[in-house]
């Protein structure tokens, strides 16, 4: 029996997601969709009402996916103490309430550091990456690392096999 786990890489503007389809008797795993969650910038909105705007978007998708599984990227600060003290904070909490939604929910969810999915490497990599592993060209890098997240967990974590295209019955 086939099952959804959706990826995120945060951002408290522009935040990556992708959507895998995952058969555990098989130990395969298909690319579904992946793209990008915006705040909406245009309205003379707070950054926390922006994120909240993003929260009810990423539990939209959970329910439409019937999501079993969520593993979102944490912040790091790789500057030290003085560097996006203020940003570091506002994404920490865009995290934590998109935790909250995985946990209301009653959702098996995992937080990964970026140091351990992917070290320092850049989004061009990660991009590069998924285009050779998962046969696919994303057009942003937020997407990309959404990609790059669920793959780490699910080929390097739980030893799945990445299939290109879509499982069967999917279509």
């Amino acid at each position: 029996m086939t099952h959804s786990i959706l990826s995120i890489d945060p951002g408290t503007r522009i935040s990556g997601y992708a959507v895998f389809i995952v058969d555990p008797s098989k130990k395969q795993a298909w690319l579904l969709e992946s793209g990008t969650v915006e705040a909406d910038t245009s309205k003379d909105a707070t950054w926390l009402e922006r994120a909240e705007q993003m929260v009810e978007e990423f539990d939209s998708l959970l329910e439409d996916h019937l999501v079993t599984r969520v593993v979102i990227e944490l912040c790091q600060n790789w500057g030290g103490p003085a560097s996006g003290g203020d940003s570091l904070i506002k994404l920490a909490v865009f995290i934590g309430a998109l935790w909250g939604i995985v946990v209301r929910r009653g959702i098996c969810g995992s937080l990964v550091k970026v140091s351990t999915w992917k070290g320092q490497v850049s989004k061009d990599i990660t991009a590069d990456r998924i285009k050779r592993r998962w046969g696919m060209e994303v057009h942003r890098l937020d997407e990309s690392d959404a990609i790059g997240i669920g793959d780490w967990y699910l080929c390097k974590s739980l030893k799945y096999k990445a299939v290109k295209g879509l499982p069967p019955g999917v279509g």
